[in-house]
């Protein structure tokens, strides 16, 4: 599913993985700052190119890819797919 978030970030989300339970472990994993849970989760739901999409839209002119633009964008984007999933269902 096309996915279009707040602050302008557009990617594509696996609808499949919306539903898979381990995504849910990795999920409770990266709240405990496992943040290598947090990058499979995001690779596992927008894959390698939406993944380096996200990197390169939250990237400053230093080159940097700050931790919590990232963790912003990546909870924008669960939201905004949780929100087109429920919809679809009404």
């Amino acid at each position: 599913m096309t996915v279009n978030t707040k602050s302008g970030f557009t990617c594509e989300v696996d609808e499949d993985a919306l539903n898979d339970w381990e995504i849910v472990e990795k999920l409770v994993a990266a709240q405990g700052r496992d943040y290598s849970a947090m990058i499979s989760v995001i690779k596992d739901l927008l894959g390698a190119e939406g993944y380096d999409a996200m990197k390169d839209f939250v990237r400053t002119d230093k080159g940097r890819v700050p931790i919590d633009k990232v963790s912003e964008l990546f909870f924008e984007i669960l939201s905004a797919a949780g929100e087109q999933n429920l919809a679809k269902k009404k």
